[in-house]
């Protein structure tokens, strides 16, 4: 029996947490998020009014040239929409605007009454953050009141509130009919990727949480553009429900706000997007920049006239504001080419002075000017005449392009190409950008690229060294049948276990008959099980015969990877989905081989470069290197004669969880964090709405994320993103035991010589006893725990708290 005082570690090798990336989950729950097929009503509003001064451009986009700045407060004339941007005329000019920058000014509401699309949450603001005032079913008839963004507001039941506009379709027009909204004419050129300002650059970040899906569109049924790996930085666009869209390595598209925080700033707020907080406003969604500066921003200009250069140019038409915010008010608008004098720096704001008004300018906008033909210095940098962007000199670094790239006079994409630099050309920097940008020379001509779009001189080498060797198992096509024995894989894992616990020793003849099964590699199947589960030794392998991570989130990996009845189900699981999505008729297919993954100097996977598997089954560029060495361990590649074999193309379809689940302590105390409905039973129609704050009982958790759940002594059942579970719920008194395969002790007090009154099995749930706080009781490390009704102590080092965050 065990007993000890320091916490026990879980390694459970799980490093690919994707293969349930965007597939996993679904939910059929009453929402906020958007569906796909969903009519909307359109707009009868003819004239908006301006809510600030506003550039009018050529294209619905912050790259089309100004046509002019309509100043706060003037009437526009609607002519269509694309996206976020209206057509308009202004005193005989026709452009685009950004819709965020105006405001109905004589709305005629033809369409009155609305049908819900699916049970749709009736909030207290036009917002999810709005709390649930109640559930208005599928089919229901509400009447319209007004707009802001998505949202209407409604009255349904005597009640009034918001719904997402994405649930609700016209149910009657003027004339009684159900119209259609039509769709609006598009512009020839591209969607924006952000909202016009007059400061353009004004962005916020966010930081990923998890490997990431961004998505063509603001639904999980929209195309994956590409996966932004754990901890990378985004740009913030705009928000729809629970998705937000942003720009990520020169791609703009949406992403679940669930698995995304907020980017601290230097004085240690947080950024986050402002949700208007009256109905129909028309504030722009995307978070304004902290208005307080810095604290270890770069070193400021010296104040001595003889050394610092004052005179900049702006490349814009540009706000001068009365604050380093784009929520400061517009002092005027200081038009392109202009010069301004400079103050004081910011953060990326600079104070100036234009025509005796004094402001603040975003430094993305301007540029140095030569000062009575002298040599211009840079206050951020402190360089000379080159001009240079805020960054530092490094070392001599070789680096090679990823794509055909421009060379452009600046660090950003707005300013001016001095020509496009071929893919694969090799170029030298010394000096990097604060945003990633480096410094080359091409042809004769000096200027910048985006680190994006680079990668190192290693990395290029190690492509050619992987490209070279095409006769490899990193290129063998896995749709094949394998030389491979079980003996041989039996030895190899045995080598490898020495006496340790593992549940792949003698597994061997499951991965051989499970590959002929499904035309799948069984060599590569034993591999990857071998990888993924450390030799059948991580505790997700040995408690849920799960070998290859297969939902284990970082959140909640144990509880969140699917549970299986044995080895082989988890195999054959494996086996067909794999066959089914990475190497069939499936986006995930980008090479029916392992492969590899490419990364650019800015940390970013570089898709022209990528292949295989690597490609979207694993953030580590290098996992199908890994695998293919396990491989080649198990057996040489030049006895393996499936190598040039045909490839078994029967196409199969995707696997079913096995219908299992962990049940929990019947006092299992949880307390919500948020609303979420409760149904009556799973996949059955919504009956309630748990409110935030309520305690109840959580009885159980199946393989299809289901929770059963005692809500005011009745059952009911829940779906929440288990990914994300403790944006819904916290777990107060859940422990597991963890005692490496063994029994562990209950005493009758914290002490390994007090009395044992009965035993937990491992992997087993047990109830922790609370304060009058709901704080479990703790005494020198150990835990008081509830078990058959008594009351003892069990050492901390063998328990583990889940779903407590």
């Amino acid at each position: 029996m065990m007993e000890k005082n320091n916490k026990t570690l879980i390694k459970t090798g799980v490093s690919s947490v994707l293969l349930s990336s965007g597939i996993l989950l679904g939910s059929s729950f009453a929402s906020d998020l958007p569906f796909s097929s969903i009519e909307v009503a359109a707009a009868s509003t003819t004239t908006y009014t301006t809510t600030a001064n506003l550039n009018l451009r050529s294209t619905n986009s912050t790259k089309g040239k100004i046509l002019l700045t309509i100043p706060k407060g003037k009437t526009v004339n609607y002519i269509s929409k694309s996206g976020t941007w209206y057509k308009v005329s202004y005193n005989g000019k026709t452009g685009w605007v950004s819709s965020d920058y105006i405001k109905t000014t004589n709305a005629v509401a033809t369409k009155t009454t609305y049908t819900t699309t699916a049970n749709l949450n009736l909030r207290s603001t036009n917002s999810t953050k709005g709390s649930i005032l109640l559930t208005i079913p599928k089919g229901k008839a509400v009447s319209y009141i007004s707009k802001s963004g998505d949202w209407y507001k409604v009255t349904y039941n005597g009640k009034t509130g918001w719904v997402s506009s994405k649930y609700v379709k016209v149910a009657t027009a003027n004339s009684g009919t159900t119209t259609k909204p039509t769709t609006p004419s598009k512009p020839s050129t591209s969607e924006p990727s952000k909202p016009s300002t007059n400061d353009s650059a004004t962005k916020s970040t966010y930081t990923t949480t998890a490997n990431l899906n961004l998505r063509s569109t603001n639904s999980t049924k929209g195309s994956i553009l590409l996966t932004i790996p754990k901890g990378k930085t985004v740009n913030y666009i705009s928000k729809s429900g629970d998705w937000y869209k942003v720009t990520y390595n020169g791609k703009t598209g949406w992403v679940s706000s669930a698995y995304i925080k907020a980017t601290s700033t230097n004085n240690g707020t947080t950024l986050k997007p402002s949700t208007p907080s009256t109905p129909g406003t028309s504030e722009p969604t995307k978070p304004s920049t902290p208005s307080t500066p810095s604290t270890n921003e770069p070193s400021k200009p010296s104040t001595d006239d003889s050394t610092v250069n004052k005179i900049y140019s702006t490349t814009a038409n540009l706000n001068l504001r009365s604050t380093n915010s784009t929520a400061g008010k517009i002092l005027l608008t200081i038009p392109n080419g202009q010069t301004v004098t400079y103050i004081s720096t910011s953060g990326k704001w600079y104070k100036v002075q234009y025509n005796g008004v004094t402001g603040w300018v975003s430094s993305d906008y301007i540029k140095i000017s030569t000062n009575n033909g002298t040599s211009p210095t840079n206050p951020s940098t402190g360089t000379g005449s080159d001009n240079l962007p805020p960054g530092q000199t490094i070392n001599s670094m070789i680096v090679y392009t990823t794509n055909s790239l421009n060379l452009r006079t600046s660090n950003s994409t707005s300013s001016a190409s001095l020509g496009t630099i071929p893919a694969n050309t090799k170029l030298t920097s010394t000096y990097k950008a604060s945003n990633g940008w480096y410094k080359v020379s091409y042809n004769g001509k000096t200027g910048f690229v985006s680190g994006s779009y680079l990668i190192s001189q290693s990395t290029k080498a190690r492509i050619d060294s992987l490209e070279a060797n095409k006769n490899s198992y990193l290129f063998m096509d896995l749709r094949t049948v394998s030389s491979v024995t079980a003996d041989q894989i039996n030895a190899y894992i045995k080598d490898r276990v020495g006496n340790n616990r593992s549940v792949l020793l003698n597994s061997g003849a499951d991965f051989v008959e499970v590959g002929k099964k499904y035309g799948v590699n069984a060599l590569y199947l034993a591999a990857h099980a071998i990888h993924e589960s450390n030799f059948g030794k991580s505790t997700i392998a040995l408690d849920r015969y799960n070998l290859f991570g297969y939902g284990a989130y970082d959140l909640v990996p144990y509880l969140g990877a699917v549970k299986f009845d044995s080895i082989k189900q988890n195999i054959e699981f494996i086996a067909q989905k794999i066959k089914a999505t990475y190497l069939g008729n499936s986006w995930h297919n980008q090479g029916t081989y392992l492969g590899y993954s490419v990364k650019s100097i800015a940390g970013g996977r570089v898709d022209s470069l990528s292949k295989g598997m690597n490609f979207y089954y694993a953030t580590d560029e290098k996992w199908g290197e890994l695998i293919a060495r396990h491989m080649t361990n198990i057996m040489e590649y030049s006895k393996e004669s499936a190598a040039g074999s045909s490839p078994n193309t029967t196409p199969v379809s995707n696997p079913g969880y096995p219908d299992l689940s962990d049940v929990f302590p019947t006092n299992t105390l949880a307390v919500a964090k948020s609303a979420f409905n409760l149904y009556d039973k799973k996949s059955g129609k919504v009956v309630g709405t748990m409110p935030k704050g309520a305690k109840f009982n959580l009885l159980e958790k199946d393989n299809n994320y289901w929770l059963t759940v005692k809500y005011n002594n009745r059952t009911y059942y829940a779906n929440v993103s288990f990914s994300s579970y403790n944006k819904y719920f916290t777990v107060k008194n859940l422990g597991r035991v963890d005692a490496g395969g063994s029994a562990l002790n209950v005493r009758a007090d914290a002490s390994t010589s007090a009395k044992v009154i009965t035993t937990i099995n491992h992997k087993e749930y047990v109830e922790l006893a609370l304060d009058t706080k709901d704080v479990p009781i703790t005494k020198n490390g150990w835990y008081k725990v509830k078990v058959n009704g008594n009351y003892g102590w069990v050492s901390g080092g063998y328990l583990v708290r889940e779903l407590n965050r």
